[in-house]
């Protein structure tokens, strides 16, 4: 089972996983979090698009869009 959440997580912080907000509220995850290790801002935003309906964004890094920090947090 870990090796398949792996992959599907793998490809949800690269902002490919097709059908990630779905996925997040079909796994009952409530909190996703981008580190500064995260540097895919194309990646970020895609995320962003698809997930906003139902999680908000929670910046800690101010609104330094190009290096994004912090927390999305199901509505």
């Amino acid at each position: 089972m870990v090796g398949p959440r792996k992959a599907q997580m793998d490809q949800f912080y690269g902002g490919d996983l097709p059908d990630m907000n779905e996925w997040l509220l079909r796994n009952d995850i409530r909190y996703v979090v981008w580190s500064p290790r995260e540097t895919d801002t194309i990646a970020f935003n895609r995320i962003q698009k698809n997930i906003s309906k139902d999680y908000y964004w929670k910046s800690f890094n101010g609104n330094n869009t190009a290096a994004p920090v912090g927390i999305w947090v199901k509505k």
